[in-house]
């Protein structure tokens, strides 16, 4: 420890020589020079993973107490901007946790001439707030202060639209204007082969404000078709036609085949499990050697430690391959039988509490013999009552038009944690047949095709010897 202090020293002392020798090397505060020093210059395989970590708090921690000080005197917008921006380029990570950066935006937020520019910056701002709870909150205020006003001069450029639409994306702030929806289409509508930074920032923001087009569709398709997009591209607008699930497997097609195709070991985790995750929702099949080859590259990332962050991920594509019919044992061993993996993160503990508990009702179902607990469960009741909540109107309508000559018909949850109802109904004959409806929560866009949670219902009745007959609600 002795040793460490003193190399910190010998550098503290270094750095104050270089700053008196050149004072034009010196913008920001030492503070802030110390740290791009270490940056640059700490020798980490002599330093543990801690030692550097308390380095590096202590000199956030004195950058943010020095620039606070300046703030209580000195509230000028340019200088605050200007200082945003040495902080940004220097220390992107660390303005979520940093008093002088929040009360910042504050003293910005309070000015009541903001321009046009200025708002587009302190969007940009606000943007890295996304890991601090007031992000959202600064954002929400600033829009419901200017944005309207702004929107309806139709001033904005489509850089200043897209830095607004990340930003947002980034906090999570829907926007309801549909000046701005509109806006967004067309600048997707009229992007150019050389754009496609932007053309994914406007898919992710069309996604994130839940706006569906068609056009849109078509244009994404020629893009990808004419385009070599990377997969992290591909990652983005995979999404957004899942979450319309959208019946297009030409579309579904070529996507696919260019993030297998771009897939490697340095592609992130999360980028996989999204990749996976939509591939099952739109219940599209990958080939066998697909299925093995995502499973191989899960495998060596948790062999890498890169799950242990973020377990709900992991999570997520096992579940997901699943859904695929894709059964993979080494990796419903490490997640039921290896008490030693790893699981944390920042994620809802209430939807992978869910997500798990169908996983394990998958396994017990179809594959007992992986868990170590083989024992009789209650994933499968053919007569479990289903909850009040799991009882939709289109389930309702199929009980009094398709069931009501019926001897005996209930509603009934028959998989344990598949959150789906059917209608148990027995003939005057006694013949016993379960109804199950589709309807817009249980089909893709063309109004006829399972999505993938859907047909895992369906496979796990067929397994349990279940008779059931399909019956739709959609026009």
């Amino acid at each position: 420890m002795f040793q460490l202090c003193s190399r910190i020293l010998l550098k503290q002392r270094f750095i104050l020589r270089w700053i008196n020798t050149d004072l034009k090397l010196a913008k920001g505060s030492l503070a802030l020079r110390f740290h791009e020093y270490l940056n640059r210059n700490t020798d980490s395989s002599s330093l543990t993973k801690e030692s550097l970590n308390n380095i590096q708090h202590f000199s956030v921690k004195q950058i943010d107490n020095e620039w606070l000080k300046k703030l209580e005197v000195e509230t000028n917008v340019d200088d605050i901007f200007k200082n945003f921006a040495y902080i940004i380029q220097n220390i992107p990570n660390q303005v979520h946790n940093m008093t002088f950066y929040i009360e910042g935006i504050k003293v910005l937020l309070e000015n009541q001439n903001v321009c046009e520019k200025e708002f587009v910056k302190l969007c940009y701002y606000i943007g890295f707030l996304k890991k601090n709870p007031i992000g959202p909150h600064y954002m929400k205020n600033l829009f419901k202060k200017y944005f309207d006003q702004l929107i309806n001069q139709n001033q904005l450029t489509r850089t200043e639209l897209a830095i607004i639409s990340i930003a947002c994306y980034k906090t999570g702030v829907r926007i309801s204007n549909k000046i701005f929806h509109n806006r967004i289409i067309e600048e997707i509508l009229d992007t150019s082969d050389n754009d496609h930074f932007l053309f994914v920032s406007f898919i992710k923001t069309l996604k994130h404000n839940q706006i569906y087009s068609d056009e849109v569709l078509h244009k994404t398709k020629t893009i990808i078709k004419e385009n070599d997009l990377s997969y992290e591209s591909l990652i983005h607008i995979l999404p957004y036609v899942t979450e319309h699930t959208t019946k297009d497997d030409s579309l579904i097609q070529l996507i696919c085949d260019k993030c297998i195709k771009t897939f490697n070991q340095q592609s992130r985790a999360k980028d996989m499990q999204k990749f996976i995750y939509s591939c099952a929702l739109l219940n599209f099949k990958l080939s066998k050697d697909d299925l093995e080859k995502l499973e191989k590259m899960l495998l060596n990332r948790i062999k890498n430690e890169e799950f242990n962050t973020h377990f709900d991920h992991f999570v997520n594509a096992t579940l997901s391959l699943w859904i695929l019919n894709y059964h993979s044992q080494k990796l419903v061993n490490k997640l039921f039988n290896d008490d030693r993996f790893y699981k944390s993160g920042p994620y809802s503990r209430i939807k992978l509490d869910s997500r798990m508990k169908l996983l394990r009702t998958c396994v017990e179902i179809e594959r007992p013999e992986w868990l170590k607990v083989n024992k009789k469960t209650s994933s499968f009741n053919a007569s479990r009552p289903a909850p009040s909540y799991l009882i939709k109107p289109s389930l309702q309508k199929i009980m009094n038009r398709e069931v009501n000559n019926k001897r005996n018909a209930i509603f009934v949850q028959q998989i344990n944690n598949l959150n789906i109802a059917g209608i148990l109904s027995t003939t005057n004959e006694g013949q016993i047949i379960y109804y199950e409806v589709l309807d817009n929560q249980t089909s893709l866009a063309d109004r006829k095709s399972l999505n993938g949670i859907f047909q895992l219902k369906l496979r796990l009745l067929e397994k349990n010897n279940c008779k059931y007959q399909i019956v739709s609600v959609l026009q």
